[in-house]
């Protein structure tokens, strides 16, 4: 009778111990990479504000120094560069008259096909207006239109963090298991 108990009560302490092993093996790695996606998308998010701010204090300095837009200067300050890939970006002046246009750069191969790339779904556009000041009076606005390929960077990135998280889980789960049987093994005694 006492074997019976000891060995029901070992099964009991095992299977309390497993469950709680794979309830925390799995929504512990779960949390962490929804938490770990939306910190990195709220850096994006405000990387690219900041690329914003930065180009807009830029080409209002650029309006100083000669108080009116100069179609050249701008083009420099404008110029294709990685961080504008992918967006249209159109200055106006006060009047809403187009001063310059960026398109967006047609592909992030340059018009050649990888074999390693994947098809790449635009998401919908992300429309920005910035107003341009300078001694508090209107002097442009800064039109950015951007077409993100569809969460690309955000999803390589869940993906690299969800199976680091799962190998780190399926460890766990093993020594959970493992040392509840040890555990659950010398308490029955």
């Amino acid at each position: 009778l006492n074997k019976l108990k000891s060995h029901s009560l070992r099964t009991h302490l095992l299977t309390l111990y497993v469950l709680l092993a794979l309830i925390s093996g799995i929504l512990i790695p779960v949390v962490s990479a929804w938490l770990s996606v939306n910190g990195f998308h709220e850096y994006q998010l405000q990387r690219r504000q900041t690329n914003f701010d930065a180009l807009a204090e830029s080409l209002t300095d650029l309006y100083a120094e000669d108080l009116r837009w100069d179609k050249k200067r701008v083009s420099d300050v404008l110029r294709p560069a990685p961080q504008w890939m992918g967006m249209t970006i159109k200055l106006n002046d006060f009047n809403n008259q187009n001063i310059f246009t960026l398109s967006p750069i047609a592909s992030f191969n340059h018009g050649r096909r990888n074999n390693n790339a994947q098809p790449v779904r635009a998401s919908k556009p992300e429309v920005l207006n910035i107003e341009l000041k300078f001694n508090n009076k209107l002097i442009g606005i800064l039109n950015i239109e951007h077409r993100a390929p569809s969460a690309r960077f955000e999803q390589a990135f869940a993906n690299y963090m969800l199976k680091r998280m799962l190998i780190g889980a399926a460890i766990m789960i093993i020594a959970a298991c493992g040392l509840g049987f040890l555990v659950a093994g010398s308490l029955s005694r």
